[in-house]
Order: C-alpha cells, then sequence, then structure tokens
C-alpha cells in the first residue's frame, strides 16, 4: 500500500507547473510541506521561523525577498480560473448565435428536412418542430445573458 510522504516540498517550475518532491530542489524556491505544516496552510513566519531557517533547508526566503511561494501559486491558479471561465464566455456567446439561428429558422421556415439516426431525410412533424422550439428558446435562456 502506498502512502504519501510525511515531509515534502512544493514549488513551480518556469512553466507554471506545480511540482511535488521529498527533496529540496537547489535553485527554487519551494515550500516545505510536514504533519506540522500543512500543504495551503497559511503560514506566519516571524524572525525565529527564518532565523532557523524553519521552511527548507537553507533558509525559504531569499535576502530581501518577501514573496510567498504560495501566493505565486494562488496567482497562476487565478489567471488559469480567468482562462477558463473566457473559454466558457466564449462557448457560450457561440451556443446564443446558434441557438438564436436555430430559432429563427424553426419560425421561418414550414418544413425543415432533417436527417434520422438511419440515415434517411425527413421533414420534422409539428410535435418534433415545437420541441425543437422550446429546447431553442431555452438554450437562449441559458447562453444569452
Amino acid at each position: 500500500m502506498a502512502q504519501a510522504a510525511d515531509e515534502y516540498y512544493v514549488w513551480v517550475d518556469e512553466n507554471g507547473t506545480t511540482n511535488y518532491s521529498q527533496e529540496y530542489p537547489e535553485g527554487r524556491d519551494a515550500i516545505h510541506v510536514s504533519n506540522t505544516r500543512r500543504f495551503g496552510q497559511q503560514i506566519q513566519t516571524g524572525p525565529d521561523d527564518q532565523a532557523q531557517g524553519a521552511s527548507r533547508p537553507g533558509a525559504n526566503q531569499a535576502a530581501g525577498d518577501d514573496s510567498d511561494p504560495m501566493a505565486v501559486v494562488d496567482d497562476q491558479a487565478q489567471g488559469e480560473r480567468e482562462k477558463i471561465l473566457a473559454q466558457i464566455r466564449a462557448t457560450k456567446r457561440k451556443n446564443c448565435e446558434i441557438s438564436k439561428k436555430n430559432l429563427a429558422n424553426l419560425q421561418v421556415f414550414s418544413r425543415i428536412k432533417v436527417r434520422g439516426k438511419d440515415g434517411e431525410e425527413r421533414y420534422l412533424n409539428d410535435e418534433e418542430k415545437a420541441r425543437r422550439t422550446e429546447e431553442a428558446r431555452q438554450a437562449i435562456k441559458e447562453n444569452c445573458t
């Protein structure tokens, strides 16, 4: 049965990838995580912690550097969230336009030809047309706001 290490280091590389290691990565600003210092836990470091090098061997803070490495990770995560939200907005705009076109077609054309699962073309009946009209209206409500 595999177990997680009791202590490890977390850092973000130049590509924005979060890395984990049991050994301190030389040349990186890594966060030391242990049973007493859990990942994601906000830790206030005082003069005693810095003097003892509590975060990692060889001291966590570079001279004159008060930046929190987890703040960098949080900033990168926020950037990713913003990218995802932008993609969602773009998809909703596209779905909105498609739904508007579908509704317009359903309202303008009296006969709408579709291809069935069997590959044969046929016309929508009144019930199918009414159902698709309602689906288009619902899609517009969901995507055009």
